[in-house]
C-alpha cells in the first residue's frame, strides 16, 4: 500500500469517527504530495466542509464537481458548505441535484427540506420532507 493509498484511509476512518479537523490535516498533508489527486480534492472539502471552514470547502467542492459532476454526495456536501455560508438559493439548487441524483439520499433530502423552510418555501419543504 503506497503511502497516499495509507493517507486515504486515514482521512476516511477520521470522518467516519467525526474527526473533521483531523481529517481535514491529514488532506493537507497528503494534497502536498499528490495536489490534483480527486480523493483527497474531495475529502478535504467534505472535512473542511465538516470542521465549519465553509469558505475553504466551498472551492475544493466545486473543483470535485467539476471532475464528476454526477457525484451526489458532492452535491450534498456544497450544498452544506453554501448552507452555511447564507447563501440558500444556491444551497438548495446543489442539494435539489443531490437528491435527483440519488433519491434515495435522505439526509440530503432532510437538508432540503430545511433550506426550503429557511428559505420561506413551506409547500418545497413539506415535499423535501415526504
Amino acid at each position: 500500500m503506497s503511502e497516499l493509498d495509507t493517507l486515504f484511509e486515514q482521512v476516511s476512518d477520521a470522518l467516519r469517527n467525526q474527526k473533521p479537523e483531523r481529517a481535514r490535516d491529514l488532506c493537507a498533508q497528503a494534497r502536498q504530495h499528490a495536489p490534483d489527486d480527486a480523493r483527497f480534492v474531495m475529502l478535504h472539502g467534505f472535512a473542511l466542509r465538516r470542521a465549519g471552514d465553509y469558505v475553504g470547502a466551498e472551492p475544493l467542492l466545486r473543483r470535485t464537481l467539476n471532475m464528476e459532476p454526477s457525484l451526489d454526495i458532492a452535491h450534498h456536501e456544497l450544498g452544506l458548505a453554501l448552507q452555511g455560508l447564507g447563501r440558500l438559493t444556491e444551497a438548495r439548487r446543489s442539494l435539489e441535484q443531490a437528491v435527483s441524483l440519488n433519491p434515495k439520499m435522505t439526509a440530503a433530502w432532510r437538508d432540503l427540506y430545511e433550506v426550503r423552510a429557511a428559505e420561506g418555501d413551506d409547500v418545497g419543504a413539506a415535499e423535501a420532507y415526504r
